[in-house]
């Protein structure tokens, strides 16, 4: 099951610690594409097992009333943290570090859920090269 998060200063620190990124899904309660994303993506991403040491996957509600605490510790409105990174589409998803600077291209939307796995997993590989660096 996807986690929310309440706190992406804990989670993406834990994430750090683990040398993978903060894989941040931005979703809506309401949103028909999330419910997608959740279910043909996500949630057989995390059944297999494959990406715990791959990526550390959360979802961010941005809801009217939800709040985050921040990467800087800072208690804040989950859309305004959505607004930073420039989004204005549900479902989103982003690769960060642990200061919330982005890793791989982000994923916006859902074109073709046929793809969206493949290209997923590129950002996923290429995120993990910039935290594990060979030589």
């Amino acid at each position: 099951m996807l986690q929310q998060t309440r706190d992406l200063q804990a989670d993406s620190a834990a994430a750090d610690r683990r040398r993978v990124p903060l894989l941040l899904v931005f979703s809506q309660y309401d949103c028909p594409f999330c419910a997608i994303l959740r279910r043909e993506i996500i949630a057989p991403m995390l059944i297999s097992g494959d990406y715990t040491d791959k990526a550390l996957i959360r979802e961010l509600m941005i809801d009217a009333g939800e709040q985050v605490i921040d990467f800087n510790g800072v208690m804040t409105e989950s859309y305004s943290v959505f607004h930073r990174y420039g989004l204005h589409v549900t479902p989103s998803v982003l690769l960060l570090d642990r200061h919330g600077r982005e890793l791989a291209e982000r994923q916006i939307g859902i074109n073709t859920i046929d793809y969206y796995f493949y290209y997923l997993d590129e950002a996923i590989a290429a995120a993990l090269a910039k935290l594990r660096p060979v030589g």
